[in-house]
């Protein structure tokens, strides 16, 4: 797929995680035929968000549910621009997260189901009609609010790591 400059990327991964708690306490995403524990076969988070940030889209969205997911975050290094101080935030690019947990394990729920991150998140983007009320930063806060419902230790995660727009 060819993505041009005006486009809008989604990525979603499901999968495992874990983090290399021998050498660097670095977070790896597990390939379906590796083993949790034998990073490697694993893909560092590293490599993972300087491709995302290398993707020349307008607006890109990496939206991770595994456990430990919310360690990606680790791996930015964001920095803001003076410059875009008076910009309307839906002009501006921008390349965002969003982690079904943080540094912890994150249910996968009833075999053969959704997990309850994905369940929360698919519910909210079949129930929101309005463009007004589908932005970034309100699907994070709904995210928030309502996968703990299902497992109190489990709190997603959102940031920024690119540009400075609302993603919507």
């Amino acid at each position: 797929v060819k993505v041009k400059p005006n486009d809008n990327v989604i990525i979603y991964f499901s999968g495992h995680g874990n983090r290399d708690q021998l050498t660097d306490g670095d977070y790896y995403f597990i390939p379906s035929d590796g083993e949790a524990e034998d990073i490697s076969s694993a893909v560092k988070s590293t490599d993972i968000i300087d491709n995302f940030k290398n993707i020349k889209a307008k607006n890109c969205l990496l939206i991770m549910d595994a456990c430990f997911s919310g360690l990606i975050s680790n791996s930015v290094n964001k920095q803001i621009s003076i410059a875009n101080a008076n910009k309307n935030p839906e002009d501006l690019p921008s390349k965002w997260i969003i982690t079904s947990g943080r540094a912890t394990k994150v249910s996968d729920g009833i075999p053969g189901s959704n997990s309850p991150f994905a369940a929360v998140l698919l519910n909210y983007l079949r129930e929101t009609t309005e463009p007004s009320k589908l932005t970034i930063s309100k699907l994070i806060d709904h995210l928030k609010d309502n996968v703990p419902k299902f497992n109190k230790q489990q709190i997603p995660f959102g940031m920024s790591i690119a540009g400075e727009g609302e993603l919507t």
